[in-house]
């Protein structure tokens, strides 16, 4: 893969989510950009990720 194509290509990013003063529990979101596949979105709510485009 050269530099063009990895600077192309769509990527996600591993965030705290906004907390909703409703729990104390730590969680992460998983935010993607247009691109990734549906099939990999599905995989990683299977995983019990929160995924947001």
């Amino acid at each position: 893969m050269n530099v063009q194509v990895a600077f192309d290509a769509p990527r996600l990013c591993i965030g705290p989510s906004i907390p909703n003063g409703t729990d104390d529990a730590v969680k992460s979101e998983v935010f993607i950009e247009d691109g990734i596949s549906e099939d990999v979105l599905e995989k990683l709510r299977s995983f019990c990720h929160h995924v947001k485009l």
